[in-house]
């Protein structure tokens, strides 16, 4: 049942239904701390991390990314990763990309895809987001429009990447179906209190990064917004294969085909046969007889 608190979220978080979003469940700190950790690891200088070591990151934390076409929308990813050590017809292919898997499961109807991002998708850049006070106004009217601001005319400056860890209870219907900035910006804001004490490094990169969905740029103006053709062009063969790699690294519960045991037959001699068949007919033994008079 709505809730009149709300302008755009019903005020009911989401379950994990899906087999993957089911799989992100976690009790709510290990989330934050994921997320913490993550962030710490994403703001750091270009020249202090190794985003190769992305692969070896065995937490189920997911992702935020725009999507394309002047969409208020946001997207859920997981598993990001580079793909270094994918071998194809040159050793660089995809080498610095950032690659992710993106979507549901359902056996025997849809498995996740794989998303190629260019290597700058976690550079620290500048850009311009609504203050506090024009949100506010702008969540009291209920809308479909997808800009709401112009980069021109803002005037509050924040340094974010373009993709943003969440905690996963937040988005466990994003696995699934792309959300609205502001059903999930009035999830967020709904528990900013308790966020702001645990989260204090990655609350502000999602609340900079909702806000900056909702802003319109031009082509020299810096923007989470990401082109079309990420999500419109077929994936380079070597992302596949990767795709391949990761579903399987962080799910096997669903992409390995567990060994199906059976019990064996009993088989049966002859001579055991005739031994059964000359008890059954011969009575009790002679130490049940003995039980039995006494």
């Amino acid at each position: 049942m709505a809730t009149s608190e709300y302008t755009y979220w019903d005020g009911i978080m989401p379950d994990a239904i899906g087999p993957i979003a089911s799989l992100f469940e976690a009790p709510i700190a290990t989330q934050i701390s994921q997320c913490e950790n993550l962030t710490s690891f994403i703001m750091k200088d270009d020249n202090k991390r190794n985003l190769d070591n992305l692969n070896f990151d065995t937490s189920k934390t997911p992702y935020l990314v725009a999507v394309p076409d002047s969409s208020r929308n946001v997207r859920v990813i997981y598993g990001i990763g580079t793909g270094a050590g994918l071998m194809g017809l040159t050793t660089h292919e995809l080498e610095s990309n950032v690659l992710a898997l993106t979507g549901e499961y359902m056996k025997n109807a849809t498995v996740p895809s794989v998303v190629v991002f260019p290597p700058t998708i976690l550079n620290i850049q500048d850009t311009r987001i609504p203050t506090d006070k024009q949100m506010n106004e702008v969540l009291k009217s209920r809308t479909t429009k997808s800009f709401f601001f112009k980069h021109k005319n803002l005037t509050s400056k924040v340094s974010i990447p373009s993709i943003v860890p969440i905690p996963a209870f937040l988005v466990y219907d994003g696995f699934d179906m792309d959300i609205d900035v502001f059903v999930l910006y009035e999830r967020i804001i709904s528990m900013v209190d308790k966020l702001e004490e645990d989260m204090p490094s990655t609350l502000p990169l999602l609340i900079a990064f909702l806000r900056n969905v909702l802003v319109d740029t031009t082509i020299k103006d810096n923007t989470v917004h990401q082109p079309p053709t990420i999500f419109m062009s077929l994936p380079h063969p070597l992302a596949i294969r990767w795709k391949t790699r990761k579903q399987i690294a962080m799910f096997p519960e669903l992409f390995v085909e567990q060994p199906t045991t059976t019990t064996a037959p009993t088989t049966w001699s002859e001579e055991s046969i005739i031994k059964l068949i000359r008890a059954a007919k011969s009575g009790p033994t002679e130490e049940k007889k003995d039980d039995d008079d006494s």
